[in-house]
């Protein structure tokens, strides 16, 4: 047993490499994570009874974004596909928090918002790993690459987290500008990790220039004629069938109780933090109150 846990064990000379690649997914889950968690506050600026409106069109979006991106991977090297795909993903975000800098948030900017995040989800995580796949080869992605998910799960904590505890001090327009600090120190930080893998191993330098290349509708007609992958097609299709009908109550139940942008992008980052939060405030504000009483 030990022989197998030193097996897996990540080598010294990965070590370095490693820990940047769980950085770099740490940053881009965080900050990726502080902007969804607003994405449901923003969209009920414009009411609950939009929301099957908004992710219709975020479909229409997608079908438009989808053939840029395949053009794009089809002819970027592969050194600088974080950086050009992310890049106009953070000047989109920086963009809509210089629109919603004055505090109001129109119906139609909310709207903006909940489909550029949920645009974000479908090319974050794809992004990522198809780095670190040209980045690490079999061997070497068994031991590793559990550490760089761990990281991207603390991400994932950490980014709602802040906005349960933050936004309501410091606003959404300052969270999202957070976020978009992050999401370009994962940028930094993956080419980092591109840059210590190749000193490691230096076939992948050469891979660097070379793009990963497009076959979209190839693997479209192999979804087609293999029953695995349509049966995963199939479960995705009905997680999210019934995960959007809990989604659509939810948004109805947080739109009747709390009125705010801000509030709203709390509870939906962390409920129990934000009610822990709220009460603590409420604490020190009857315990000043009773001060004040005294001194009179």
């Amino acid at each position: 047993m030990q022989a197998a846990s030193l097996r897996f064990a990540p080598q010294p000379a990965e070590r370095a490499s490693l820990a940047a690649a769980a950085a770099t997914y740490f940053l881009l889950l965080c900050g990726y994570y502080m902007l969804r968690s607003l994405r449901e506050a923003f969209v009920l600026q414009a009411g609950s009874a939009s929301i099957p409106f908004f992710f219709l069109i975020t479909f229409g979006a997608m079908l438009a974004v989808l053939p840029v991106y395949w053009w794009v991977v089809a002819r970027v090297p592969r050194r600088r596909l974080m950086a050009c795909v992310y890049a106009p993903i953070i000047a989109l975000f920086a963009t809509l928090a210089a629109f919603a800098s004055s505090g109001f948030v129109t119906p139609t900017l909310g709207g903006i918002y909940f489909v550029s995040v949920a645009g974000l989800n479908l090319l974050v995580i794809s992004v990522f790993w198809s780095t670190m796949v040209d980045l690490w080869s079999p061997d070497s992605a068994k031991r590793v690459f559990g550490f760089i998910a761990g990281g991207g799960s603390a991400g994932a904590l950490a980014g709602p987290a802040f906005n349960a505890f933050f936004v309501e001090e410091i606003g959404a327009t300052a969270v999202i500008y957070v976020a978009c600090a992050f999401l370009i120190a994962a940028v930094l930080m993956g080419m980092l990790t591109r840059h210590l893998r190749a000193r490691v191993d230096a076939s992948k330098a050469g891979d660097a220039s070379v793009a990963v290349g497009g076959r979209a509708i190839e693997d479209l007609a192999r979804l087609v004629r293999s029953p695995y992958l349509l049966g995963i097609a199939a479960l995705l299709v009905v997680t999210q069938f019934f995960g959007a009908i809990m989604y659509n109550e939810q948004a109805r139940f947080v739109e009747a109780a709390w009125p705010t942008l801000t509030e709203r992008a709390a509870i939906f980052a962390h409920p129990r933090s934000h009610e822990e939060t709220r009460e603590h405030r409420r604490d020190e504000e009857r315990s000043g109150a009773f001060d004040q009483d005294a001194e009179r």
